[in-house]
């Protein structure tokens, strides 16, 4: 992902945060998953936790780019594939985070399918540009 402001690094980290608490296990691979992602968005440890205190101040204002917000709902993807299990409220969360990312619920829910689909296997990169394509054209 281009360099973006700190505001936008911190709010993807948050809508991960929140996904995270949908579930009531929470798993030590979820939380390895949000500070991989954060580490790779040039945040700390220490931002982490400072986020995690307080998400409300971090609200999502969706880049332009369409790569940038593209990437930022497959972080949402692969977190839900990170248990294999996926509850209703994740789910929800997703269309919702999909939906002010500028996505038509259509392709969220497809996506979604996908990965429910391969939660026992790897996501091959090719199944999800599939579905992705069908809504560019």
């Amino acid at each position: 992902m281009p360099e973006t402001n700190t505001h936008l690094k911190k709010s993807i980290v948050a809508m991960l945060l929140r996904m995270q608490r949908t579930n009531a296990d929470k798993s030590i691979r979820e939380f390895a998953y949000i500070h991989r992602v954060a580490s790779h968005l040039g945040l700390s440890a220490e931002e982490v936790i400072d986020i995690e205190r307080d998400l409300s101040s971090y609200l999502l204002k969706p880049p332009s780019d369409e790569k940038e917000r593209m990437t930022i709902l497959y972080f949402l993807l692969f977190l839900m594939d990170i248990h294999g299990k996926m509850n209703q409220e994740e789910e929800d969360l997703v269309k919702e985070f999909g939906l002010r990312l500028g996505f038509r619920m259509g392709l969220t829910t497809e996506l979604i399918n996908e990965v429910k689909r391969h939660a026992t296997t790897r996501i091959p990169p090719e199944a999800l540009i599939e579905h992705i394509r069908k809504y560019l054209n």
